[in-house]
C-alpha cells in the first residue's frame, strides 16, 4: 500500500493519553497527519502500536511512502520529524519546531475512522488504481478496476467508494485477491478541533 506521507495516531477513548498522542502526531510538522481507524477484519492488538496504547504508553507512528521503496520527500520527513519530535518527547535538546515557526501552512488532517472508507477487492486479479494519491472522491465515484488476468476480454470490474472524502492510501501491488484492501478513502478536515466538530 502506498500512503499520503504523514504522521498517524489512532483515536484512543483515554481522553489524557489522547491529548499525548495528539502532541507527539503533530511534532513531525508533517503537511497532512492521517488518524485511524483500522479495517475491520486486523486485529488491533496485534499490531506493535495499538499493543503499546492499550499499555497507556505515548505512542508516535507514521506513515512516509510505502509499496517498497524511499523517496527524497519521504527521507527528508523522517529525518527531520523524528529529529523534531524528539525534541518534544525530551531526548534530544534544543527548542522544537512549529509548522508556524518553520513558515508552513497549517497541517491538513485526514480521518479515516470510518470503515466505509476501506475498499476491499471483490474478485481476484490486477488492481488498477483510477484516482491518485490525495486525489478528491466523491461517494459513487469510480476508483478502482480489476481486470481478469486469466480473461483480458472480459470487461474489468468497477469499484467505487462509499463515502465521499481524499484517497489517502492507494494499492502499489496490482495483483489482487478477494478481501485485499486496495485503497481508502478519508475525511480531510483543516484541523482536529474541526474533524472532533463534525465526525466526533
Amino acid at each position: 500500500m502506498y500512503f499520503i506521507p504523514s504522521s498517524n495516531m489512532v483515536w484512543v477513548s483515554d481522553p489524557a493519553q489522547r491529548v499525548k498522542m495528539i502532541k507527539n502526531m503533530l511534532a513531525w510538522n508533517t503537511d497532512v497527519h492521517m488518524i485511524g481507524g483500522e479495517q475491520a477484519s486486523t486485529n488491533p492488538y496485534a499490531l506493535l502500536n495499538r499493543d503499546a496504547e492499550r499499555q497507556g504508553k505515548s505512542v508516535s507512528t507514521g506513515e512516509f511512502g510505502g509499496s517498497g521503496y524511499t523517496t527524497p520527500e519521504s527521507i527528508k520527513i523522517i529525518k527531520d520529524g523524528l529529529l523534531n519530535f524528539l525534541k518534544v518527547f525530551g531526548v534530544l535538546k534544543g527548542t522544537p519546531d512549529t509548522r508556524e515557526g518553520l513558515g508552513l501552512k497549517p497541517a491538513e488532517i485526514v480521518d479515516f475512522r470510518d470503515p466505509s472508507g476501506f475498499i476491499s477487492a471483490t474478485h481476484a486479479g490486477i488492481y488498477e488504481n483510477c484516482v491518485p494519491l490525495g486525489g478528491e472522491v466523491k461517494a459513487g465515484d469510480l476508483v478502482g478496476k480489476i481486470h481478469d488476468f486469466d480473461h483480458p476480454d472480459v470487461a474489468p470490474i468497477e469499484l467505487t467508494s462509499k463515502i465521499s472524502g481524499v484517497m489517502a492510501v492507494i494499492r502499489g501491488y496490482p495483483p489482487v485477491t478477494i478481501g485485499d484492501v486496495v485503497c481508502v478513502v478519508g475525511k480531510k478536515f483543516s484541523s482536529i478541533a474541526e474533524m472532533e466538530k463534525v465526525a466526533g
